[in-house]
């Protein structure tokens, strides 16, 4: 699973950007306990000053789009929430422009983090779906107020399929036309010239060196510089070469030292943390925190990288930061069901991992936790059923493929026989595999095979 996280994070990172850091900056629960109050009024309000003083200011965009990134969430409960806002302020821009937010993210988590020929047709239509929602929603406010930059920024993504990319391209020349020294549109767009979107390092030279030339009218826009060295970090990253993580980093540091954003600063956490370099890592994703407060990409790094040093009781505590600012976020849910896993919190994990499949994401380790939590309480049935659905999704661990021999054994399925076999197929190519549990698994198919219980 590891080797995609960072598909999506690059498409999820336009929702938490953030101006340099205020004393007077609200955090994502000011404005999510707003929406959930009923105290729309108000909300318009904070929001339209927002707008205005990045029209005044154009460095103060990013502080706008980080206040609209609380609504690029992942709680069901939320749509009717941000209904009731539209219902009650018919000519809010910024209702629409959190509903577009809303089903923008809903269709990055339904699409999920692996290659698109990983990816189930039935994915991609959920993601689709959203995508229309969000489109709707998005075209309203453009056409109402074209000064509405952080709308252009998420219509990008959503029009990023290939069938829209011409529709793409034509908002981000009518939102640069209305926003000529945006940041987020072109921070946004940046990500699509990758190569893995069809873009090339060429595209991405050219849209750097045009973004230079209007630095002195917008300094923020010196923070896209140094996306030629991530890209090429980024590109080695996900390589799955044996030394991919390695190889990225000078790329990722050459970014850095260029401008050490968040974006950059968290991939090269992520590759230290996939080498254990712990302590590295965390300096990174700390550095990250600097940039973007509440950034849960770092804050699941941390939680991560504490989870793997054992000290569980710091995981949790920033994993439950991260998950407070989106609590049904499914990345964020499988770190701390993990954690409860290893407290022997079993029924936490338990509601964690269960909640974290709502959006499909990464199946073959949610299923697996499911599966060894089953086995723990001796449900075996629903553990063989998890677990199977795990290996069927990928799952390459040989103590799952145990604990689905073992739980159709105790079942008495015949298919544990061929588990089993299946089972020192996986052994061979996983040196982690437990040769006492291997021989009891083989031993008892042959014992089952010769004594005619099953064939």
């Amino acid at each position: 699973m590891k080797k995609f996280i960072i598909l999506c994070i690059s498409l999820l990172f336009i929702g938490q950007a953030l101006a340099d850091a205020t004393s007077s900056l609200r955090g994502k629960a000011f404005w999510l306990e707003l929406v959930k109050s009923h105290q729309f009024t108000t909300l318009d309000k904070e929001l339209l000053l927002l707008q205005k003083e990045y029209e005044r200011d154009v460095t103060k965009e990013r502080t706008l789009l980080h206040v609209m990134s609380a609504f690029s969430n992942s709680d069901p409960l939320l749509e009717k929430e941000l209904e009731l806002w539209q219902k009650s302020s018919p000519d809010s821009l910024f209702a629409h422009l959190a509903m577009g937010a809303y089903h923008r993210n809903l269709g990055w988590l339904s699409r999920g983090t692996r290659w698109s020929s990983e990816t189930t047709s039935q994915q991609f239509a959920k993601m689709r779906a959203h995508f229309r929602k969000a489109k709707d929603e998005l075209l309203f406010v453009v056409d109402k107020d074209p000064k509405q930059s952080i709308a252009y920024t998420y219509l990008i993504s959503v029009l990023s399929v290939r069938s829209q990319i011409k529709l793409r391209d034509k908002y981000l020349a009518e939102g640069l036309q209305n926003n000529p020294l945006s940041v987020v549109i072109r921070d946004n767009y940046l990500n699509f010239l990758q190569p893995k979107w069809g873009g090339s390092i060429e595209e991405i030279e050219t849209f750097l060196k045009e973004s230079k030339a209007l630095e002195d009218q917008n300094p923020t826009l010196k923070r896209l510089q140094g996306f030629v060295e991530y890209t090429q970090g980024y590109s080695l990253f996900v390589s799955r070469k044996e030394t991919a993580y390695k190889d990225a980093i000078p790329y990722f540091s050459k970014a850095i030292a260029i401008y050490p954003n968040a974006e950059y600063l968290t991939s090269r956490a992520n590759a230290y943390y996939y080498l254990g370099e712990y302590q590295k890592s965390l300096a990174d994703y700390e550095a990250s925190l600097k940039d973007i407060p509440q950034n849960t990409f770092a804050l699941k790094g941390k939680a991560e990288v504490y989870r793997n040093l054992k000290q569980y009781d710091k995981a949790l505590k920033y994993i439950d930061e991260a998950i407070s600012y989106d609590k049904m976020d499914p990345y964020l849910l499988h770190i701390r069901g993990g954690i409860y896993y290893k407290k022997n919190r079993l029924e936490l994990a338990f509601k964690d991992f269960t909640d974290s499949l709502a959006y499909g994401y990464g199946k073959p380790y949610g299923h697996k936790m499911l599966g060894y939590i089953h086995y723990a309480k001796k449900n075996y049935s629903v553990a063989s059923q998890e677990l199977q659905l795990a290996v069927e999704f990928g799952d390459k661990n040989s103590y799952s493929w145990y604990l689905l021999t073992a739980s159709q054994w105790h079942e008495r399925d015949c298919k544990f026989v061929e588990s089993a076999n299946m089972y020192e197929r996986v052994c061979q190519a996983d040196s982690s595999c437990d040769e006492k549990k291997l021989a009891w698994a083989l031993k008892s198919a042959k014992f089952a095979k010769d004594r005619g219980v099953c064939k």
